[in-house]
């Protein structure tokens, strides 16, 4: 002990407390870097975008923007002529993406007369705080070249998918820069639905995201000036589901392939969907993706019969198609298949009917087997007599000879079918 300092070496300090040497040094590492990593992603509010000085008319508004960045995020605050802006009549401020808007209406010529407009931004390890001024300057009456609006946007109702176009178009001093906002927001225009036309903004295949109030402003070396807003309404047409295309019940070979289309239509576009008759949901053909307005169901190597249910659902209803698919049944053999005459060259059979109603036709089918002694004699038999018969009637008929000739020939052969 030293001057009421007790000094215990790491070593003994480590054996105490059963930690080995190494982890110590790795958890000493790991926390270096953890710190380093902690230092790098800490970073104080900085202003990217700072108010812009503006000269308008009396009893018009003014708009101010304001974007700062850091780790963490920092807090923006508007300050006029060095005093804290609260939300009233006259001074309203609003969120947007990374920062912050100020909106003064109705500046007057006098009381707002060169006012100082201040965003100030800082986060907790901010030393301190990130500003950007700006001046407000107030016309009482336009000076020469101030810009005024000729066409100014007007109110509209629309539909999802249509093309806008909010009209704006001002005079003055050249050039000019237009710039639009919705429900206060500056649009970005890099967008590839939005441009700029003259001054107007067109939109395509407008969305239900589009609507709101509409605001153009034109800015020239002179000063600004402010259209008055004009709302756009996105109309999103409701419809409840309904199919268009429906299968039908069908009657299939066993061991088809069959594939069942069910497509329906709706606003919103429905979700299709498909249920044997046990209620179980058949999934999708792409596992992980809804089907949407259509869907295939392909079912393979049928062999039973099943209904299958067509479901189509949006947030206006459910509707459902049922189709049934039935395996083709054999149709039954016929019965008590009987040979009741035959002779040396034919056989004479009788059966009954299968009882399958629909039978078009039968088709008999027969198998040679080998003759036992007895019934080859008899063959034998037969085969002389006939020719004795053809010769006898050959030789009555000189003109059937030829004839006669080939009914031998099918005699002789006819033992060795």
């Amino acid at each position: 002990m030293t001057g009421g300092q007790l000094f215990i070496p790491m070593s003994a300090l480590l054996l105490s407390l059963r930690l080995p040497v190494c982890c110590y040094a790795d958890s000493m590492d790991a926390m270096i870097t953890s710190t380093k990593k902690l230092k790098e992603t800490i970073k104080e509010a900085r202003i990217t975008e700072g108010p812009e000085t503006l000269r308008v008319l009396n009893r018009s508004r003014a708009q101010f923007y304001c974007k700062a960045e850091g780790s963490p995020a920092p807090e923006i605050q508007w300050l006029v002529n060095g005093k804290p802006v609260r939300n009233s009549a006259r001074h309203l401020t609003y969120d947007m993406a990374f920062g912050k808007i100020l909106r003064i209406e109705s500046v007057d010529a006098v009381t707002d007369r060169n006012l100082l407009v201040s965003c100030v931004a800082k986060n907790a390890v901010s030393s301190t705080p990130a500003v950007a001024n700006a001046s407000l300057h107030v016309y009482s009456t336009p000076p020469a070249g101030f810009p005024r609006i000729v066409e100014a946007p007007k109110m509209q109702v629309t539909e999802r998918s249509q093309r806008v176009r909010m009209g704006c178009y001002a005079q003055g001093a050249r050039p000019m820069r237009y710039q639009w906002t919705r429900s206060e927001v500056r649009l970005d225009l890099s967008r590839p639905r939005l441009q700029l036309s003259n001054g107007s903004l067109i939109i395509e295949k407008v969305l239900p995201e589009d609507d709101g109030k509409y605001q153009c402003s034109v800015t020239n070396s002179v000063g600004t000036v402010y259209s008055e807003p004009a709302h756009l309404y996105v109309r999103v047409r409701k419809i409840s589901p309904h199919f268009s295309t429906r299968p039908s019940s069908m009657e299939v070979p066993a061991g088809s392939n069959v594939n069942l289309t069910c497509v329906a239509v709706g606003a919103p576009m429905p979700r299709v969907q498909w249920f044997d008759s046990k209620g179980t949901d058949l999934g999708t053909n792409e596992p992980g993706k809804q089907q949407i307005g259509r869907f295939v169901l392909m079912l393979t190597d049928v062999t039973s019969d099943d209904n299958y249910t067509c479901q189509a659902q949006n947030s206006l209803g459910t509707i459902h198609w049922m189709v049934s698919v039935t395996v083709q049944k054999m149709p039954e053999p016929p019965s008590d298949l009987q040979v009741i005459k035959h002779a040396p060259t034919t056989v004479e059979i009788e059966f009954k009917k299968s009882r399958t109603p629909g039978v078009q036709s039968y088709t008999v089918s027969y198998r040679e087997e080998a003759f036992t002694h007895n019934e080859q004699a008899q063959l034998d038999s037969d085969r002389k007599r006939a020719l004795q018969r053809a010769r006898r009637s050959g030789a009555r008929n000189p003109a059937r000879k030829d004839n006669t000739a080939t009914q031998l020939s099918s005699l002789l052969n006819f033992g060795d079918m």
